[in-house]
């Protein structure tokens, strides 16, 4: 079930509210270094935040 309010959606699943507002999809196709210059540690950062 998906309940949307003007900011933010919430998903209701049995125990548990939960709002994902982000969306990271990593492609390895290419298989070069993205993530690099300090980058890496500041994703990992946000991700545990």
């Amino acid at each position: 079930m998906e309940i949307s309010n003007k900011e933010k959606e919430y998903h209701h699943e049995p125990h548990m509210v939960y709002s994902c507002q982000y969306h990271v999809i990593f492609c390895p196709k290419y298989r070069r270094n993205v993530l690099k210059d300090g980058i890496d540690v500041r994703l990992k950062e946000l991700i545990l935040e």
